[in-house]
């Protein structure tokens, strides 16, 4: 896919991003504890971990015992760390089958792409009944107040980790915020393309959230 004359240019590729990428959040236990909040129906889910990175995300769903995940993400040289299925490729052109998963999930990577777009792939390659999962920032005071404290020079010499935040979100500034911007309308794009909600949790920063595919009407009729 990395020739795909199709490829939008991706935020996160440079060797700077990725640098700041591997200095934050990289607890497997909170991924652990993050990831059980979703409810599949059981340990086979075939399970797209869409912008995988260097696989994080997939250990820590290997440790919880789903062993049927595939990486993927447009950065070859992050996938180049995770061992099992990886795929590089655009997420506005994911190179699968439709009907073809049952999990797609999405942690923090969703304002990397055209969501209006990307949206409908997501439901193409899903099986009906299948679950499109997220874990994403949403626009509140304390989101701001860890951008504010992100971008000071001060809090960044006091605390690494806002250091090496920094690092990352200055190249993913615009895209972040527009997110933020797009945010209220996730819903309603989600419900245009078939999604219905299944559970949601609001955090301080963000929002965890399982919607399911709903199955095409039925056309026929039965005796």
């Amino acid at each position: 896919m990395t020739g795909d004359p199709r490829m939008k240019p991706a935020v996160g590729e440079t060797p700077e991003w990725e640098a700041a990428y591997r200095r934050t959040r990289r607890s497997i236990p909170k991924r652990k504890k993050r990831l059980s909040f979703f409810d599949w129906p059981d340990r086979t889910v075939k399970i797209l971990d869409l912008g995988s990175g260097d696989g994080l995300d997939l250990q820590a769903l290997r440790e919880m015992g789903y062993q049927n995940v595939i990486a993927f993400d447009a950065s070859s040289h992050l996938l180049s760390n995770v061992t099992g299925t990886r795929v590089v490729g655009d997420a506005h052109f994911p190179p699968f089958d439709s009907n073809s998963l049952d999990v797609v999930l999405a942690n923090s990577v969703l304002h990397h792409f055209d969501f209006p777009e990307m949206v409908g792939e997501v439901a193409r390659i899903l099986k009906p009944g299948g679950c499109f999962c997220f874990m994403e920032p949403r626009p509140s005071f304390p989101r701001q107040l860890l951008d504010v404290l992100t971008m000071s020079d001060l809090a960044g010499r006091l605390v690494p980790y806002f250091k090496h935040r920094k690092e990352g979100l200055l190249e993913e500034y615009e895209v972040h915020y527009r997110w933020l911007d797009l945010y209220p309308s996730v819903e309603s794009l989600l419900d245009q393309n078939g999604f219905r909600s299944q559970k949601v949790l609001l955090t301080m920063v963000g929002v965890f959230a399982q919607w399911k595919l709903e199955p095409p009407p039925h056309s026929g009729t039965t005796g």
